[in-house]
């Protein structure tokens, strides 16, 4: 077994190997069992005997890291695919999900949202987004006894596509709403059929009947993350699901239109989003002439056409 004195290396040498991650789409519950019933036990028992390649204040971040050396060269991992052994990873180490639980319910200020700020303003909340970093950190050692960004997207997988999660993330503190519309480009928003058009619309109907007190962060992460739930085949989709909850009567476009001034608009269109992105106004105009261009937008919208 080789160990290695850089805590980085062992981690590099594991996850560079992303490249052959397919999302757990093909894990079997038959492979499931197995990893639980035989190899898991397995890995313990050389745990116990090999321990002593590295020394930490919480045995538990010992455990993790041997457990990917474990996953790298023991024999007996060979035949494991990349998605096998990350779940083997998962099960061994957070079970629980405990890093992405905490991930998910940390608030993190954006960098954006520095960027934004007035220059005196900067440093002082730069200062803060560190602290909720290091925080979020400190809970997860607390939690598992080591932390790990890599490991997070990987437990979003897990927790979908393995355990089937059927309801909606509610407590949401990362706002991926920017994120999701920047995803936007004019040629890919074509229109879709009738047919799909229905069953989008009757997905956002479920959608917001099962969740309450829905924001756009809300939504934002149910399309990106849980979409197992919604299955939305492609961008087209998403955003007309995104516009059918958030906004079906286009009021970005309409303050758009009556306003026409990017400083004026910005307090309207904070108070009554939530949040300012004006990438949601060209996705509403394009989603206007596809799917309602009779839909009353303002008087200018009316002279323009003239």
């Amino acid at each position: 077994m080789k160990y290695f004195k850089d805590v980085t290396a062992i981690k590099k040498t594991f996850f560079e190997k992303k490249m052959y991650y397919k999302r757990m789409k093909n894990v079997t519950q038959e492979k499931i069992d197995e990893i639980i019933d035989k190899m898991i036990p397995e890995f313990e028992e050389f745990f116990k005997e090999h321990n002593k390649s590295m020394y930490f204040y919480d045995s538990r971040g010992s455990h993790y890291l041997d457990c990917i050396q474990y996953l790298l060269y023991n024999f007996k991992c060979k035949e494991l695919t990349y998605d096998e052994k990350v779940l083997f990873l998962i099960l061994c180490c957070d079970p629980e999900c405990k890093i992405l639980d905490n991930y998910e319910n940390t608030e993190i200020m954006s960098k954006d949202e520095i960027l934004d700020a007035e220059l005196p303003d900067r440093e002082f909340l730069n200062d803060k987004r560190n602290s909720q970093i290091e925080g979020f950190k400190s809970r997860c050692r607390s939690d598992v006894g080591f932390f790990d960004t890599d490991i997070i997207s990987f437990e979003r997988d897990y927790v979908n596509k393995i355990l089937k999660k059927t309801d909606f993330n509610t407590k949401i503190n990362k706002d991926y709403t920017s994120h999701l519309l920047n995803m936007f480009k004019d040629d890919s928003f074509n229109k879709i059929s009738d047919t799909d058009f229905k069953r989008v619309s009757d997905t956002a109907m479920f959608y917001l009947s099962s969740v309450s007190n829905n924001t756009s962060a809300i939504t934002s992460n149910a399309i990106l993350f849980q979409n197992d739930i919604l299955k939305l085949r492609n961008n087209a989709e998403r955003f007309i699901f995104f516009i059918l909850v958030i906004d079906p009567e286009l009021d970005a476009y309409k303050i758009y239109e009556d306003h026409c001034n990017m400083k004026k608009m910005k307090p309207i269109f904070i108070e009554r989003f939530g949040f300012y992105e004006p990438l949601l106004i060209q996705i509403e105009k394009k989603y206007h002439e596809l799917y309602c261009p009779d839909m009353f937008i303002s008087e200018w919208t009316i002279k323009k056409d003239l």
